[in-house]
This record gives structure tokens, C-alpha cells and sequence, in this order.
């Protein structure tokens, strides 16, 4: 590859060339892009993309979505791990009202081995029923119960800026583990849900087995 020379401020770099092909001009390159070398080529500007992009500054941005369950360390034989949050958030306008069981658009999926142990819900607009009456459960789709996280709540209970505590409170007795995978839910019986918006976070670790 080409050598630099010497650098002049005004005019830029002056190289001496080699055999195996030439250095890109260093003031070609856009906002955010790196030299990055060529096996069979010169070295060349490329825009960081991926997982993990950078900006003109040099500030690096992980991409949303890219931190995968997978990517996160069982605890070490050293006892030192990471707790887990999952995050559901239900919205009557996403995911309607329908009576049975409701898997949110966006609904994360609780690992196998997973033992939950806790979790908050938090009402941002009232939950609201057709008929007046309505009950509402808060599990998974699969690897526990539909109401493993909430029983069967009067939706009178989930009225606006409500936060209420899931079944499982942070003790032993009230934490169960997933026998499978599954999506978080919510359960709608009586009559219809018509309006409402909630999110429920579950906080689990993940068992070796």
C-alpha cells in the first residue's frame, strides 16, 4: 500500500506509492465513515452499519432490537449474572379487545428456565368494557399459565395512572419458572374490552437449567 509522505495542511497528504495499490484519499470520506483494508483492494471509506452504527462525532449507537436474549451471560460460576425485564405494553387501538386470550403486538417472549419473581403494571388510559363488566388476566401464551402474572382483575382496578402489583411479589412462594418459551398476555373475559392502554413488566432470571 502507499506510504505517507508528508502532510501538508492546505493541500493534504502526498504518498509514496508501493506496489500493492494506494491508500484512499483521506478527505474523500463522509459524516461517520472509517478506512477500512481490502484484501485484494486499496483501502477503502465504509459507513459502519449493522448492530452498531457511529455518527460524525464518533459516537457509536447500538440499533433497537439488537441486544438478543441469547447475547446475555447465564451467571457465572461466580454467582455474578444480570437481572431480566421483560416488557409488554397492551393497546387497545394495537391489539383490540376481543374476548379470550390477546398476544400484544408488542409482547416479548420469556425464555425457558426463566424464573419470574416480580413485575408492575402501569395504566396510561383506562381499560373500558362494552357490557360495563370485564375481568382481565395478565400470563403467557405458552411455558405457564394465562394467568400466571395476574389472576382475574375487575377492570374497574385497571382505571388510568393505576400501577398494581402482579402476582409474583419478589418471594419465593409467589415466583414460578417457564416450562417453554412464551409470549407475554392478557386473558379478556365477561365482555369486550373497547378501550385501554397498559404496560406490564416481568422481572425474571434465567436458571441453568
Amino acid at each position: 500500500m502507499s506510504v505517507i509522505k508528508d502532510y501538508n495542511p492546505r493541500t493534504g497528504p502526498s504518498y509514496t506509492p508501493s506496489p500493492t495499490g494506494n491508500v484512499a484519499d483521506l478527505s474523500h470520506g463522509t459524516d461517520g465513515q472509517l478506512l477500512i483494508g481490502q484484501t485484494a483492494a486499496s483501502t477503502a471509506y465504509k459507513s459502519v452499519t449493522g448492530d452498531v452504527t457511529i455518527d460524525k462525532d464518533g459516537i457509536t449507537t447500538i440499533g433497537s432490537g439488537k441486544v438478543l436474549e441469547s447475547m446475555i451471560a447465564l451467571a457465572s460460576a461466580a454467582g455474578l449474572g444480570v437481572l431480566r425485564i421483560a416488557h409488554m405494553k397492551y393497546s387497545f387501538a394495537v391489539d383490540g379487545g376481543a374476548l379470550g386470550e390477546i398476544i400484544p403486538a408488542s409482547s416479548p417472549s420469556i425464555p425457558a428456565k426463566a424464573i419470574v419473581f416480580g413485575g408492575l403494571v402501569n395504566v396510561t388510559a383506562a381499560l373500558l368494557a362494552s357490557g360495563g363488566a370485564a375481568n382481565i388476566s395478565i400470563g403467557t401464551h405458552a411455558g405457564s399459565a394465562v394467568d400466571s402474572l395476574l389472576v382475574a382483575t375487575a377492570k374497574a382496578t385497571f382505571a388510568l395512572n393505576a400501577i398494581l402489583a402482579t402476582t409474583p411479589v419478589f418471594t419465593a412462594a409467589t415466583a414460578f419458572k417457564m416450562s417453554a418459551a412464551g409470549q407475554m398476555s392478557i386473558t379478556v373475559d365477561t365482555h369486550a374490552l373497547t378501550a385501554g392502554v397498559m404496560e406490564v413488566w416481568a422481572a425474571y432470571m434465567l436458571a441453568s437449567g
